[in-house]
């Protein structure tokens, strides 16, 4: 690899971090998965300055092209957030159903019946579209 295509690597390794960092502080990336991406930004970083070593292993392993090693661990790590991501998705899965079963044990506790979810008791005030006449009054 090239001094600039390593120094471009570095660079979208901080960008990253940047970007990572930025998300934290503004509140829209929860701090169980910042770990992950700033993990993946200094991994970018690491593998732009140790190239050397990293065609080293590849070669170690039994890849004789450095390229394939690099999109072999590229996948890895997609592979890891994919299922970190199943996880996430499995643990709120079986929390929406616990809630929605609670739900309904207080409802049905309560002896009153849960109102739909966007329906209204009032005409074209549920899911179709709103309709007023002309004169701009609702019906």
């Amino acid at each position: 690899m090239t001094l600039e295509a390593r120094l471009f690597v570095a660079g979208l390794g901080i960008a990253l971090l940047v970007v990572i960092l930025r998300a934290l502080r503004t509140h829209r990336l929860r701090y169980e998965y910042s770990l992950l991406w700033i993990l993946l930004g200094a991994g970018l970083i690491v593998l732009a300055a140790l190239q050397p070593t990293a065609d080293a292993i590849a070669r170690w392993v039994g890849i004789d092209y450095p390229p394939a090693f690099y999109l072999l661990l590229c996948l890895f790590v997609i592979l890891l957030l994919l299922f970190h991501l199943s996880l996430k998705l499995s643990v709120l899965g079986d929390q929406m159903k616990d809630l929605a079963q609670q739900i309904a044990i207080i409802t049905a506790e309560s002896g009153s019946a849960a109102p739909e979810v966007g329906r209204s008791s009032k005409p074209g005030t549920g899911d179709g579209p709103a309709t007023a006449p002309v004169g701009g009054e609702p019906a």
